[in-house]
């Protein structure tokens, strides 16, 4: 009986220290450079058009208040 909660503590134990362990996740990044996948709204967002869009959503949203 006195094994098998050795076994089981141990078992907790290792498990546990398992989830201790974590591959680093360094992510370098470079202000104002996207480093990501090719992203079709980024020139999409760069547009007046689509600025103006956002301006008049925001006063939309605001101006019910």
């Amino acid at each position: 009986m006195e094994s098998i909660r050795h076994f089981v503590g141990l078992t907790v134990f290792c498990l546990l220290l398992a989830g201790c362990s974590d591959a680093p996740r360094l992510v370098i990044h470079e202000p104002g450079h996207y480093q990501g996948k090719v992203d079709p709204l980024l020139r999409i967002s760069a547009t007046e058009q689509h600025k103006q869009q956002l301006i008049d959503r925001l006063m939309i949203g605001q101006t019910d208040r």
